[in-house]
């Protein structure tokens, strides 16, 4: 990342949460990297020997090795969970963070509608490593921190824009906590969590215990060619009967938001079923939120919220300068 000064960025970030001989660490770490934009914090992780956070970095590492590729139908996708942000977002400078990046997708389409952002990508895993190389051609913008954020310490409000995808939900330890604690890096945050089928009926919430029970051990195989073989079959017999049911619906004007797995039937490839097929039933550690609590949060964290009632449920954005 090109700065004039790097130690304002560095303060920005930390502010005397780390003694300036630290900060002058990082600061020589970042520079003397391949692209002066990496940044290597997996020494703060006091806990990184936490059997959980292990086993979950693990997972999303071979996860976003195996499935690196960006896809094109991740812009369709990126629309959707940026329906409810403000269009001046993407119009304005400043520092973003991508917190639990993954593979850089997201990043990516938000680097290609705000030209003038610098992002800040933060992501535990050797993903972040994935995400570097998708994202060489914006390295100049772009600061990649390979850190715990939960273990971290960032300053309060140090970024102007935040987004968190399909992350909190599966970080251990008490999801409002680390909600909360991802949500005060900033004053505006696009917030994606796993919702607790709230807006469902008895039918599908019965479906989705059968899966969930079927995760809860398939999770625990560790073996990579293990993993495949069940990705495929679970694909092939799970996931593609009910998607190539409701793209046949779709295809005569019969539209069904209470099918399962109907988020599917919009063109997504079978690369990108697959990915989620592994994402869904192989991460160990999924919490879920209500739309309520996600209110009762806002409420009680001084934000205003903005829950959108499109697909994925629920992402949500929250805006403390909006509060009165």
């Amino acid at each position: 990342m090109i700065e004039n000064d790097l130690s304002l960025l560095v303060n920005k970030l930390f502010g005397d949460n780390y003694s300036s001989s630290q900060k002058e660490e990082f600061i020589f770490s970042i520079e003397k990297s391949e692209d002066k934009n990496f940044l290597s914090l997996d020494m703060l992780s006091v806990n990184s020997k936490d059997l959980d956070q292990l086993k979950i970095t693990s997972t999303f590492s071979k996860e976003w090795e195996k499935y690196h590729e960006i896809l094109p139908e991740y812009e369709n996708e990126f629309n959707n969970y940026f329906d409810i942000v403000p269009q001046n977002v993407f119009n304005e400078a400043g520092y973003v963070a991508d917190i639990g990046c993954g593979k850089g997708r997201w990043s990516r389409e938000f680097l290609k509608k705000n030209s003038k952002a610098k992002l800040v990508l933060i992501d535990p895993s050797d993903a972040i490593f994935v995400a570097k190389k998708n994202l060489k051609e914006y390295s100049h913008r772009v600061l990649f921190i390979k850190a715990d954020i939960t273990e971290i310490k960032l300053q309060t409000e140090c970024f102007d824009f935040l987004f968190s995808l399909g992350v909190i939900h599966h970080i251990p330890g008490d999801l409002q906590e680390n909600l909360k604690q991802v949500a005060s890096l900033s004053k505006k945050n696009l917030i994606y969590l796993y919702y607790s089928l709230d807006n469902r009926g008895g039918l599908f919430k019965f479906i989705f215990s059968i899966v969930n029970i079927t995760r809860k051990y398939l999770s625990k195989v560790r073996n990579e060619g293990v993993r495949s073989i069940l990705v495929k079959f679970l694909m092939i017999f799970l996931y593609l009967p009910l998607i190539y049911f409701e793209r046949f619906l779709n295809f005569f004007g019969f539209k069904n938001s209470k099918i399962p797995l109907n988020y599917y039937a919009n063109n997504f490839s079978l690369t990108r079923i697959e990915q989620d097929v592994y994402d869904r039933f192989f991460t160990h550690i999924e919490k879920r939120i209500s739309k309520k609590e996600i209110l009762k949060f806002a409420e009680d964290n001084n934000f205003e919220v903005n829950v959108s009632q499109i697909q994925p449920f629920w992402h949500f954005y929250l805006d403390s300068n909006e509060k009165t």
